[in-house]
């Protein structure tokens, strides 16, 4: 989705700066044809297809491919395949023509659309989709929404950690997993869910910052009681590890006892010293045969003095729950 997201983008920086032509043409890009992406009215002169998806071409930000027969194969990179594929249609009826020989004329109502042959039920309620796995670091682009975001907050020094979940909207919700320390003199660190809404235009801005209590995480299934004795707040480290040898081998030996499930670490979140060691830590879990589909948990650990691990309890993250200004 965030691909054809991109596409549709592209196809309104194209729009916006074709000039007043006069003929008019409603273009739309959409993910399966009655629920598009988007719907864009373009000034644009009388053409074939062709000429249209070259002139969009040339902005760099979108490409598209047909194949030997002269048929659309793929667009911004999403080709057809057995998970989906694309059609073409001109005033409600599929195109069947090759692409260069599709007329727009004034007042066509032209799509193109790519229907999926999968179900696709997001991970997290409310359209949230968790981060990429094995790429849990910021990129540039992440770190400058964060800090854009973050002007002018002070009392508390925020480090991002990673981006748990993004939302597309008008633009991008994100949900950063950031590490706070207070300007005090007696500093005290923990750990922050905050929320920050990107717009089309570039603009960030701050939509919420909650707490993640480690003593009560709010989760989705049912109520979630506070976690008895002194847990300690790990620092923030290097996320899509848990940090120590101790932290992350344990968790590995807990984790190789699970069936059906595969958990990748984002963040050591506290430990708990014990008759041995209680950890909790951030994850990300995917269910397997619906490994495209992750979604977010808090599990919690424990670790003998004997070398052995065992996990005491998995629960689901509610994410809505702590960007709920979004």
């Amino acid at each position: 989705m965030k691909k054809l997201l991109v596409l549709a983008l592209a196809i309104m920086m194209t729009l916006a700066v074709s000039g007043c032509q006069k003929k008019s043409i409603e273009v739309e890009i959409g993910y399966n044809y009655k629920d598009s992406a988007g719907g864009m009215h373009a000034q644009m002169p009388e053409g074939t297809l062709k000429d249209l998806m070259d002139d969009f071409a040339k902005t760099g930000d979108f490409s598209y491919e047909v194949d030997d027969n002269g048929f659309l194969s793929s667009v911004n990179g999403i080709g057809n395949d057995d998970d989906g594929y694309w059609e073409i249609y001109k005033n409600d009826e599929l195109v069947g023509d090759k692409i260069k020989d599709v007329k727009l004329a004034d007042g066509d109502i032209f799509r193109v659309v790519y229907c999926s042959t999968v179900i696709d039920t997001p991970a997290i309620a409310g359209g949230w989709q968790t981060a990429e796995i094995g790429r849990i670091q910021l990129t540039d682009d992440e770190k400058t929404v964060f800090d854009k975001g973050m002007e002018g907050i002070v009392g508390v020094s925020y480090e991002p950690v990673c981006v748990l979940a993004t939302q597309l909207v008008a633009g991008t919700n994100y949900a950063f997993l950031a590490y706070g320390t207070t300007v005090t003199a007696n500093p005290e660190s923990s750990y922050y869910i905050v929320a920050v809404n990107e717009d089309l235009d570039g603009n960030a801005e701050l939509k919420g910052i909650n707490k993640l209590d480690v003593l009560n995480i709010a989760v989705e299934e049912g109520e979630s009681g506070p976690m008895v004795g002194a847990w300690k707040v790990n620092d923030s480290g290097k996320p899509g590890s848990f940090g120590s040898n101790e932290a992350q081998s344990s968790f590995d030996k807990a984790v190789a006892e699970v069936d059906g499930v595969l958990y990748n670490p984002i963040q050591l979140l506290a430990t708990q010293l014990v008759a041995g060691m209680n950890y909790t830590g951030l994850v990300v879990g995917k269910t397997v045969g619906m490994e495209d589909n992750p979604a977010l948990y808090v599990i919690t650990w424990y670790a003998d003095l004997q070398g052995n691990s065992t996990i005491t309890d998995v629960k689901k993250l509610n994410l809505n729950y702590y960007v709920a200004g979004l």
